[in-house]
């Protein structure tokens, strides 16, 4: 293997610096010799084989799981070579059959129509009610509870949530709402409540049953424009749906042609600038792969908002405090590559360092000060869930 490795990356890095140990110890450099020195070492035969099959996906894998170490340079650095070697950033003459045959399975791979997708989603969120009872409210509000103080309760936090987003969507009765990703119905009902008329969308066929107990108006499966009427309400609401959509464009321009001129639409959806993603980093635990397929700022929502015909006004951030103790939970009960979580899957973490973050983790969110830090990089506007108002543009 170390000589069809050695063979195939003097064929293929023509430019720059790269020196190349693999996992038995075989070292060789490829590369004219010019520009920064970069060195990289194998640390597993497997790792090695699957960057000679699959170097697209696996260099990534191999880089994160640390079975790939860059000894000198930086991972950028490397990424230059490697995407240095033609103009256009595409593999040579002699590697595009196989470059094109990967495109082509991964294309099949990624085939998600929308039947397959509400499939995919079930599989995710279709759970027994007696989990989601063990860590939400009474109501089985999914996220983003709004502690206006730091003793109270996530019954009353939920709540709270509830008016402060009717507060932002200026609700004042015998308007019409539809909610897309609306869950086991909570906001649906609050809406109804106000006097509003209520729609929700959600893929989770448990739902069907409360909405037939309370009189809801629910669609069953993705979000899809056909199934409403055109112009037709004065407010749409996505509470943490807009990242799992396949095409957030065309989602949000399927938001735009519902409202009426002059309606709008509030969304949340995790902040990738954020201060969880800056200091977490690659275990943030919003990353969510691969359940969450797209990643805003504020910048990229504005672009993705002007595509689909609609204009945004950033409402700053709204974080729950629940999340910064999964994101503790989750440091510490991380498994290594390809095992479940711990957290996940209800087992101890592993090790006396996992153990001991775990209580300090517990500890934090008894004593509230998760509460506090959440409310601090909120005022600040960094927390980890920005919500957004958007208009007709």
């Amino acid at each position: 293997m170390d000589r069809l490795l050695a063979l195939l990356l003097k064929r293929f890095v023509r430019r720059g610096n790269l020196r190349l140990t693999t996992a038995r110890g075989t070292v060789f450099t490829v590369g004219d010799g010019a520009g920064r020195p970069v060195a990289i070492r194998f640390m597993t035969k497997a790792a090695q084989r699957g960057v000679l099959l699959g170097p697209e996906i696996k260099l990534g894998e191999a880089y994160m799981d640390g079975t790939l170490r860059v000894e000198q340079g930086s991972i950028a650095d490397l990424l230059a070579i490697v995407l240095g070697q033609t103009a256009d950033g595409m593999p040579p003459d002699w590697a595009q059959l196989q470059w094109c045959l990967r495109y082509l399975h991964r294309r099949l791979q990624q085939f998600n129509p929308p039947t397959r997708s509400q499939r995919n989603v079930a599989h995710h969120y279709d759970l027994d009610g007696r989990l989601y009872s063990l860590f939400l409210d009474a109501d089985q509000q999914y996220s983003c509870a709004y502690f206006e103080t730091p003793d109270q309760s996530l019954d009353d936090a939920q709540l709270a949530k509830k008016r402060h987003l009717a507060a932002k969507l200026l609700l004042n009765g015998d308007q019409r709402v539809l909610d897309i990703g609306c869950g086991f119905g909570q906001a649906l009902g609050y809406h109804a409540s106000r006097g509003c008329e209520a729609w929700g969308v959600e893929s989770d066929e448990n739902v069907r049953a409360i909405a037939e107990l309370h009189g809801f108006k629910l669609r069953i499966g993705v979000f899809r424009v056909e199934d409403f009427p055109q112009e037709y309400f004065d407010v749409v609401t996505m509470d943490q749906v807009v990242e799992h959509a396949r095409d957030p464009v065309a989602t949000l321009a399927g938001v735009r042609n519902v409202m009426k001129p002059g309606g709008m639409a509030i969304l949340s959806t995790p902040n990738a600038a954020g201060w969880g993603a800056k200091v977490f980093g690659a275990r943030w635990i919003n990353w969510h792969a691969p359940y969450h397929l797209h990643f805003f700022t504020r910048r990229s929502m504005r672009i993705a908002a002007r595509r689909a015909g609609l204009k945004v006004e950033p409402l700053g951030t709204l974080t729950s405090s629940e999340w910064l103790y999964y994101q503790w939970m989750h440091l510490a009960t991380q498994p290594s590559a390809s095992r479940p979580a711990a957290f996940w899957t209800g087992g101890e973490p592993a090790g006396r360092a996992g153990r001991a973050l775990q209580k300090v983790a517990s500890l934090l969110h008894r004593a509230k000060i998760n509460h506090l830090i959440t409310r601090l990089f909120d005022t600040l506007g960094f927390g980890d869930s920005q919500l957004f108002r958007l208009r007709r543009a």
